[in-house]
């Protein structure tokens, strides 16, 4: 008697929990299955954190291209035309010489201010920025040169 009431009550706890969807997982099973979710929430929070510091790169870039231009436009005349045009050329300049656009219009600034025209201090920035990226290619060992 006792025997065959344990088996009943062992099939019904069985068939709970075939409906519940719980019979046959193991703590692997539940292992793998939660290790996939953490996977997923992981690259999603990635993903996110990656778009917010790219969205605080821009801004930051964005900030040091005007400090840039300021600085240029303290130290020349010039009219809006012309800092416009310059501005697209540095842009195409920085990407031809593998340049930091920044560094480019600062350059262009620091010669304005030796008295040269903006047009002349962008071709010795330019010149300057190659000269920078072949030195940083190239070292020179003096003891060789003798």
């Amino acid at each position: 008697m006792d025997l065959s009431n344990i088996n009943t009550q062992f099939n019904t706890f069985t068939m709970k929990l075939k409906e519940a969807g719980k019979l046959g997982t193991s703590i692997i099973d539940k292992l793998k299955t939660n290790l996939s979710k953490f996977a997923g929430w992981f690259g999603m929070t990635t993903i996110v954190m990656r778009v917010i510091t790219l969205m605080r790169q821009m801004v930051t870039n964005v900030k040091e291209l005007d400090s840039a231009m300021t600085n240029l436009k303290k130290v020349t005349d010039e009219t809006d035309q012309t800092y416009q045009s310059f501005f697209k050329r540095a842009g195409q300049s920085a990407q031809e010489l593998h340049a930091d656009m920044n560094n480019l219009i600062d350059a262009t600034a620091e010669f304005a201010k030796l008295g040269y025209s903006i047009g002349e201090s962008e071709i010795l920035a330019r010149s300057a920025t190659v000269y920078k990226n072949v030195g940083r290619v190239l070292p020179i060992h003096y003891s060789n040169v003798v």
